[in-house]
């Protein structure tokens, strides 16, 4: 079911609420870390503060680690040597091959439209640089003809990923949710973990002994909220087009891209989406940033107990559709 609606809930108005729900005891502990290109914020309660910190130190760790082996800015990553090794075989790590395997797997379901082989596009529009702009028409088409998800071969018997000539791997669309799952199985080893909070760049992650409030942030307001929803274990994603983006004769150009026209989605300010585990809730987001909220239905409820909220531009102004179970969630 979709709903349609209209608001602008002021920040102020709640007391600047951002998530609540992580004590501020001396059983709680807290680190800030610049990691895979942002940041994340770790919060974790437990039975004593020696116990969260281990939590907290475990949790960077696994992330630090998929950033080595992740992460398309690192020359020396694993997804870096797919495409500087193409079209040879590469052997990666067996974190790495499961990502690259689920991560195709959503590609698929979502009818192509989350495609990690999107990379050589964005980088001809300039996003993973200093000086986006649009590019010819001729050079697009070209770029965009390597961005075939059948490119892309796997090996599971021996860990192996081949990608033709020319074709990049793009993480972007659902590093962040894998890193958020790997971390928070971590966690969850460490004895005495009560409640955990991500914060990873935007995308919150939530698991504690009782229900809290978590805010989304206004696409296009500094101090005000779009929604407020509640929940004891899940994560919220975003994205939006405020993120990346440049302006060339009056249009907005941002870098989430429809791989069906190699064109930056317009029309759309943000998507936000509620899912229990924040891998589906990271791949979901781009792929109905990429549908909206009438093609991206049917996607949704293949998930059972996922819901988005869609920021929409109506002319001048941005009108808030609800999609799945948000209501539900929804606090104020």
């Amino acid at each position: 079911m979709i709903r349609t609606s209209v608001r602008l809930i002021a920040a102020a108005a709640l007391g600047g609420l951002v998530h609540t729900g992580v004590s501020s005891a001396d059983d709680s502990c807290e680190r800030v870390e610049y990691v895979m290109g942002t940041m994340l914020r770790v919060t974790v309660t437990a039975t004593s503060r020696a116990d969260a910190c281990t939590a907290v130190d475990s949790a960077f760790a696994v992330v630090h680690r998929l950033d080595s082996l992740l992460s398309n800015y690192r020359p020396d990553s694993d997804i870096s040597r797919l495409a500087q090794r193409a079209p040879e075989p590469v052997t990666v790590a067996p974190i790495v091959f499961d990502f690259i395997q689920e991560t195709l797997t959503w590609a698929h379901a979502s009818g192509g439209v989350l495609n990690p082989a999107i990379g050589p596009v964005v980088e001809l529009w300039g996003f993973y640089g200093e000086a986006p702009s649009r590019p010819e028409p001729a050079a697009l088409k070209e770029r965009a003809a390597l961005c075939d998800l059948a490119g892309i071969e796997l090996d599971s018997a021996t860990a192996q990923v081949r990608l033709r000539q020319g074709m990049q791997f793009d993480p972007g669309a659902t590093g962040k949710g894998f890193a958020l799952r790997a971390a928070d199985w971590s966690v969850a080893r460490i004895t005495g973990t009560r409640t955990i909070l991500f914060d990873f760049g935007g995308q919150i992650y939530y698991r504690g002994d009782s229900v809290a409030d978590h805010a989304v942030l206004h696409p296009r307001g500094d101090s005000a909220l779009a929604s407020v929803v509640r929940f004891a274990h899940g994560s919220l994603a975003t994205s939006g087009d405020y993120e990346r983006y440049f302006e060339q004769d009056g249009i907005r150009y941002a870098h989430i891209l429809d791989p069906r026209t190699a064109q930056p989605v317009q029309g759309r300010a943000a998507v936000t989406v509620f899912a229990r585990d924040p891998f589906v809730a990271d791949a979901l987001s781009t792929a109905l940033f990429v549908l909206g909220p009438e093609e991206g239905a049917a996607l949704l409820d293949r998930y059972p107990g996922s819901s988005a909220l869609f920021a929409e531009w109506a002319g001048d102004s941005i009108r808030f559709v609800t999609a799945g179970r948000w209501d539900t969630l929804e606090t104020r």
